[in-house]
Order: structure tokens, then C-alpha cells, then sequence
């Protein structure tokens, strides 16, 4: 859609182009792109184009640029992007990268093991009890603690030459970027 406007841009760009922010009182936009702030004019065809419903909320009585990356932070904040890629990682590239060598085999012995699911646990501590209680961030300061969630994974694998499935087995900890979606904190409000 940018082409009828002369404006050429890779697909592989796109997703950089999400940082998107309106200065309607200039008619002009900013967007970060690959980091760096690009500022252009625009005509109202091509606003509409490329932000039809205006999901950003748009930027008012912008008085000089250097309310313009402040403006763009109340918006988008400054960690969104950093939790949206932990997030990514923990619920797909982990996954990816188990099931890249998912089984494991000893063709003398007749034995092989296979992951057949893997995923992190919010972070629990142990105080005695047999039921492990989840722990927030702040407890974790406090006790002197890695905030840190269980990786488990489901298994199956051959005993004396039967077939044995085994859930949630613990094979590391990981730690837990706050407000991610296996931090407790997740969708919660600042208070």
C-alpha cells in the first residue's frame, strides 16, 4: 500500500513500523524506524492509509520535538517490546528449539527418550509444605532469590521395552523478565 505513494519498504520492515506516532496540529508524522527517528510530511489520503482507525492515540499539542519521544513512550511505553519478545521466546522459541532434537536415541541399547512438550512455570518457592506457593519479585528481593520459573518438559521414553510418558519434569530454571506472561505480575495493575 505505500507503493502508490512512491514509498518502497521491505516486508521484513513492517513489524519495525508499529512504532507509529501522529502529529495532526503539523501534519507531519514520526515513526522509529530501525531505531532512529524519521520525521516526514504526510496529506490526509496517506494518513488515513497507513493508521485507518488510529490504534496509536494520537500525539496533541506537540509544541516541539523534544516532546516527541516522551509522547511516543507514554504511548507504547519503553519495556513493551522487550517483554514482547521474552514472551515470544518462552511460549515459541523454546518449543522450536526442543523439537529441533526432540528425541534422543541408542540404537545398541534399544532405547530412546522424546520431549514431547515444553514449558515455564511462573516462579514458586518451596517452604516446607508439599504444595510449592507462587513468590512475587518483591519476595524474591527480599529472601536474596533468583526470580526464576520452572522449565518442564513432557516425556516419553522406553523402560525394559515399554513405553513410559512422564509430565512436568524439571529440566532448569530460567529467569523471569517482569510483567511477562509467566511473571506473576502479568496483566496486572502498577498498585
Amino acid at each position: 500500500s505505500f507503493a502508490k505513494f512512491g514509498i518502497t519498504i521491505s516486508t521484513d520492515y513492517y513489524v519495525l513500523l508499529s512504532s507509529f506516532c501522529v502529529l495532526p496540529s503539523f501534519n507531519r508524522c514520526a515513526l522509529i524506524f530501525l531505531g532512529v527517528l524519521v520525521e516526514f510530511s504526510i496529506d490526509c489520503v496517506f494518513l488515513e492509509m497507513i493508521c485507518p482507525s488510529h490504534k496509536t492515540p494520537t500525539v496533541t499539542k506537540l509544541t516541539g520535538k523534544e516532546k516527541l519521544v516522551p509522547a511516543f513512550l507514554s504511548v507504547k511505553g519503553l519495556v513493551k517490546l522487550h517483554i514482547d519478545s521474552f514472551n515470544h521466546f518462552i511460549e515459541t522459541e523454546i518449543k522450536n528449539i526442543v523439537q529441533a532434537n526432540n528425541r534422543v536415541s541408542v540404537p545398541e541399547a534399544n532405547w530412546w527418550l522424546q520431549y514431547n512438550n515444553v514449558y515455564v512455570k511462573p516462579p514458586t518457592v518451596n517452604d516446607g509444605s508439599v504444595v510449592a506457593s507462587r513468590v512475587s519479585p518483591h519476595d524474591c528481593r527480599l529472601r536474596d532469590l533468583t526470580y526464576a520459573g520452572e522449565i518442564l518438559v513432557d516425556i516419553t521414553f522406553t523402560r525394559q521395552h515399554e513405553i513410559v510418558s512422564k509430565k512436568g519434569v524439571l529440566i532448569g530454571r530460567m529467569p523471569l523478565m517482569l510483567k511477562s506472561s509467566a511473571c506473576v505480575l502479568h496483566g496486572k495493575s502498577p498498585s
